[in-house]
């Protein structure tokens, strides 16, 4: 059928029925699938593409975390390294530090012994009535106290006395100082640096001996500064000598004698002092005799003014050790003692006069300098209470002020009228 319309054109028209349903059911089918093909296309493209682009940003995650991972376990590998390094340099340290100390007690403990042992036989040659230190109280048992030759301060620290004889009044005491072989910082430090070897002080007291004044040094050129800073009694009053031609020949180090006695030479010629001498001329590090006390420099000394000081280096004795050192050194310090009245009462009486006017000279320096340090104080004094004085008057009122003038003024007219009748005031 066809139906006009007002344009003219032929417009078709849909059979009526079940031929119309059966044409529209294959049309919506018809549509329905290129719909369902195109969606479909269109989605799978989509869905393809956005899939390809999650694809490759994971794999390029994924590089990363791998390559990120792969730093982490190297660095932790490194730090593993260097964790068991540390831990195996830590404890090779310990172990060289307990290998040591172990080492350096039992060394040193073998030299305190040898010491010991030599010493106590030196003092029995020399005929001491008493060695050693003995305790006063007996044991828990009852028994009487084991004499001990030795009063140890630490490992490597001890003293030795001994008492009892004509010569030495006060008695000898041998003061042991060995190198800290015990110490792995100090063992370290002497082989870089200087290394000191064991070194022992013989003290002998000698107060109550009858001895002119007289100040002997024989010291080591390399430790004559240090004598002259520490002992004042040496850059106070020595001169330096010729050293005795025996000595110097034979010792590898160069001597230097100083004293204020012109004939010192003779203390160091006698035969016994010689003797030994030659012996330990490698060892002597110095020989100080001397009337002026040792101040703090050596407790040991007591508190004497009269003292043969003999410091000995046991590093020097080729072919000796420490033991073989330690008691010739007490022999020589009760050889010096012996000999020194004896070169005392052979002395001249001019080299004595000497000695007397240097110290006569040293104490009125001393006195003149106490007396100028004293005014300096007083100056000082009377300064601080006059600076008192007039902050304290800045601090009045005006009224205070006049007052104060006046009273001032008043005792200004006093005292010039006391002193112009000749009338002194006593202050009680």
């Amino acid at each position: 059928e066809r139906d006009d319309w007002s344009d003219g054109e032929e417009v078709a028209v849909a059979p009526t029925g079940a031929a119309g349903e059966s044409i529209r059911g294959e049309t919506v089918a018809e549509t329905g699938a290129e719909t369902g093909a195109k969606t479909g296309v269109n989605t799978g493209a989509d869905t393809g593409a956005e899939s390809g682009a999650e694809t490759g940003a994971g794999r390029r995650m994924g590089r990363r975390a791998g390559s990120m991972f792969a730093a982490l376990q190297s660095a932790h590998e490194m730090d593993d390294l260097v964790l068991r390094a540390l831990e195996v340099t830590l404890a090779a340290t310990c172990a060289v530090y307990v290998a040591v100390y172990a080492m350096g007690r039992v060394r040193n403990e073998r030299i305190m012994r040898e010491m010991a042992r030599r010493l106590g036989e030196a003092a029995a040659r020399l005929e001491f009535a008493h060695v050693g230190v003995q305790p006063s109280a007996p044991d828990e048992r009852g028994r009487a106290p084991r004499q001990r030759l030795l009063q140890r301060d630490g490992p490597n620290h001890g003293a030795f006395f001994a008492s009892g004889k004509r010569s030495t009044p006060h008695g000898v005491t041998v003061t042991l100082a060995l190198r800290a072989r015990h110490e792995l910082f100090s063992v370290l430090k002497t082989s870089v640096l200087y290394a000191q070897g064991d070194q022992l002080r013989v003290i002998v007291p000698l107060d109550g001996v009858s001895l002119q004044p007289s100040v002997v040094l024989l010291v080591q050129r390399v430790h004559l500064h240090y004598y002259r800073a520490a002992h004042p009694d040496v850059d106070l009053y020595c001169d330096q000598l010729a050293t005795p031609a025996a000595l110097q020949a034979i010792a590898r180090r160069e001597l230097v004698l100083a004293s204020d006695a012109p004939d010192a030479t003779a203390l160091l010629n006698a035969e016994r002092v010689a003797r030994l001498l030659r012996e330990l001329v490698d060892c002597v590090v110095a020989l100080h005799v001397t009337d002026q006390g040792a101040d703090a420099s050596e407790p040991q000394a007591h508190g004497a003014r009269r003292l043969v000081l003999l410091t000995l280096d046991a590093r020097g004795a080729a072919g000796r050790n420490a033991g073989d050192v330690a008691a010739a050194g007490l022999e020589l310090g009760v050889a010096l003692a012996e000999a020194l009245p004896r070169w005392d009462a052979a002395r001249t009486a001019s080299g004595v006069e000497r000695a007397r006017m240097l110290r006569r000279k040293v104490a009125e320096v001393e006195s003149k300098g106490k007396e100028k340090s004293r005014k300096e104080q007083l100056a000082e004094r009377a300064e601080a209470r006059k600076r008192e004085e007039r902050e304290k008057v800045e601090a009045m009122s005006r009224d205070e002020q006049l007052k104060y003038e006046e009273k001032q003024r008043r005792k200004e007219l006093k005292k010039r009228n006391n002193a112009s009748s000749g009338v002194r005031l006593v202050k009680m």
